[in-house]
This record gives structure tokens, sequence and C-alpha cells, in this order.
């Protein structure tokens, strides 16, 4: 299953009342969060109808992109987002191990 996450145009698109944007078109874009699978989203509201075919209408109109996608076959492949962050690179902790390049008191 893939994960989505709200373009800017999307986040103005919520914030626009009189964007003339179907009710259940915007619920989605609400729901669509950068974490949720659309897996998840489409168990989750049903009651929207084609929640597919509402997720394609919103990426149409570039109101949501896809982030991440995982494999059907249960092995996972992340397609990192240009928003990405490598907090291991901004924190200059390289490879994640604490006190590397200190100097040892012993």
């Amino acid at each position: 299953m893939s994960v989505f996450a709200k373009t800017p145009k999307g986040l103005d698109a919520l914030k626009d009342m009189n964007s003339g944007m179907p009710r259940r078109m915007r619920t989605l874009l609400w729901c669509i969060n950068g974490q949720t699978s659309t897996g998840t989203l489409i168990r989750s509201l049903t009651s929207l109808g084609d929640v597919k075919e509402l997720m394609r209408t919103l990426m149409a109109e570039g109101l949501i992109e896809r982030i991440y996608k995982t494999e059907s076959h249960g092995s996972s492949v992340s397609q990192p987002s240009t928003q990405t962050t490598d907090l291991k690179a901004s924190s200059g902790q390289a490879m994640g191990v604490p006190g590397q390049g200190q100097a040892s008191a012993h």
C-alpha cells in the first residue's frame, strides 16, 4: 500500500471553505496525513464511497502526492519525498553512534 500527503495546493484547498470541493473529497483530503496507509483509509472511510477513485481525483488535481510505497508481497520499499530530512546528518551523529569522534578518557 501507499502513503499519501497533502501538497501545498491541497493544504490551501482545505483552507478555502468556498472552493466548491465535494464534501466526500474534502473529508478524504482532511484525513490524508502522510502516515496513514491507503488501505487503512479505504477500510476506515467506506461511508465516502469509492475512496480509491476519490484519491485518484485528488492526485490528478495535484492536491495529494505519494510519499511512501510498500510492495504487496510484504517487503517495503521506501521512496523518500523531497521533503524528507536526514536526521542523522543534521544532528552530526554519523550512523547513530553516540560519542563517535570524541577522545576516550581511559
